[in-house]
């Protein structure tokens, strides 16, 4: 157990982080208290694991796990969990007997980022000095996964104890990969970004230059979200999405009034 625990708050890349997920769903799955939000390619991603698992696709609608949150500061369409239960994931699996865990993930290959990053938030922002984008942490929950287990207690199988010595930086290294990284910079920094540059969007107080009018932002979320096919082989999701990612960088849209 680390000598003394992190504090909620804000934290550096290299500060230590001795977090390792034990699968107990308390504070995260069970307890939501902010949105989830999921861009288009996570929704990719998640529906084409839905797909290739007919009994997951018939216990979860996708379409009703999902809505689209039109109260966004940055007026850009973006989907939210809809929770059926409050607070409540509705991707938990709960198993058959409590004792082992109390939650699992149905879709966690395919978790959105909201999701790998917790216990963490993740900001990032334009930084005129640096002429680049600077990404700020913060941990906002102090959850079981802070301290190591205790002798009989109940772990999902496949965990393992986090390193001595563990910072932030490397841990978010192993909940991306390389792959969902790039998807995340291309969209949120290439294809969001030009919308808004281009006025694109609702109006907000974040983002009053706003030109889309209410049928614009419906037509543009069919648009962002209307993904492709899923692939034969899934060693080729992430070549699809970036290729689907950069028609919308390549043609303007007309949604705007």
């Amino acid at each position: 157990m680390p000598d003394k625990l992190p504090q909620v708050g804000p934290i550096q890349a290299s500060s230590l982080f001795p977090f390792a997920c034990k699968g107990c769903g308390e504070l995260c799955c069970g307890n939501i208290i902010t949105p989830i939000y999921v861009s288009p390619p996570e929704y990719a991603r998640i529906r084409w694991y839905l797909d290739r698992n007919p009994d997951l696709k018939r216990q979860f609608d996708i379409d009703d796990c999902l809505e689209l949150d039109r109260t966004h500061p940055k007026g850009i369409p973006i989907l939210k969990y809809n929770f059926l239960v409050p607070q409540v994931c509705q991707f938990i699996r709960l198993p058959a007997e409590r004792g082992a865990f109390q939650a699992l993930c149905a879709i966690h290959p395919v978790r959105p980022l909201d999701c790998r990053l917790f216990p963490l938030v993740m900001e990032n922002s334009w930084s005129d000095i640096a002429q680049n984008f600077v990404t700020d942490y913060a941990i906002t929950s102090i959850c079981p996964g802070f301290t190591l287990p205790q002798p009989g207690e109940a772990l999902y199988p496949g965990y393992a104890p986090f390193e001595p010595g563990l910072t932030v930086e490397p841990w978010l290294d192993g909940q991306f990969g390389s792959d969902l990284l790039d998807e995340y910079i291309y969209y949120h920094f290439g294809v969001a970004n030009e919308k808004i540059t281009r006025g694109e969007h609702l109006p907000t107080a974040q983002n009053p230059a706003g030109k889309l009018t209410a049928a614009g932002y419906d037509e543009l979320a069919q648009l962002l979200y209307n993904v492709p096919p899923v692939p034969p082989d899934p060693a080729q999701d992430h070549n699809v999405i970036m290729q689907w990612l950069s028609h919308f960088l390549e043609l303007p849209s007309d949604s705007a009034a």
